[in-house]
């Protein structure tokens, strides 16, 4: 009985193990919208660290404020 729970347990877990993501890939498809992260290569372990460089490059390179837009 204690093999067949533990048979049961083992097979409910898998799928789910299987299609788990890693952080980088949760960062990404989170920022996906916001960031451009084609050139981006995000640390598998701590890709925040990685995406605050590229959000304040790109941010200061994103808009450039003059007399025509500034109106």
């Amino acid at each position: 009985m204690k093999l067949f729970r533990l048979l049961i347990l083992i097979g409910v877990m898998i799928p789910g193990y299987l299609n788990a993501q890693t952080n980088a890939e949760k960062v990404s498809t989170f920022f996906s919208k916001v960031l451009n992260l084609s050139e981006a290569k995000l640390n598998a372990d701590r890709p925040i660290a990685n995406i605050n460089q590229l959000a304040a490059h790109q941010a200061d390179t994103m808009l450039v404020i003059n007399n025509s837009n500034a109106k």
